[in-house]
């Protein structure tokens, strides 16, 4: 993890090609830095009970394109439901709003 905070939030780098978010991403930053494809993964509650409200926020740093994946049980909803940062140097968020109901929201793309 970063020293570094963005807001109150820490910021952690991101530097593989795969991560499951467990509780210590709750309300954070996190750059991603591959240069090849990074999948997300947001767990469900009974993996990792991230309180309702967490946000987390990710930042596309290096050329691979962020995807985000949800584990079986999950509710990731968003927009034309793009799951893709749609370009480098810009980021996506998402928000807990019920148990296993996620929003993913930002510059995506399909």
């Amino acid at each position: 993890m970063s020293s570094g905070l963005y807001g109150n939030r820490p910021i952690i780098t991101v530097s593989g090609t795969s991560k499951p978010f467990d509780l210590k991403d709750s309300n954070t930053l996190q750059l991603c830095t591959n240069g090849s494809t990074v999948t997300l993964t947001v767990p469900d509650n009974a993996t990792f009970p991230h309180p309702i409200g967490t946000e987390i926020d990710v930042l596309q740093m290096g050329n691979g394109q962020v995807v985000f994946v949800e584990t079986g049980g999950v509710l990731l909803v968003s927009a034309f439901s793009n799951r893709k940062v749609a370009a480098q140097y810009t980021g996506a968020s998402l928000k807990k709003i019920d148990t296993d109901s996620w929003v993913l929201f930002g510059n995506l793309t399909a």
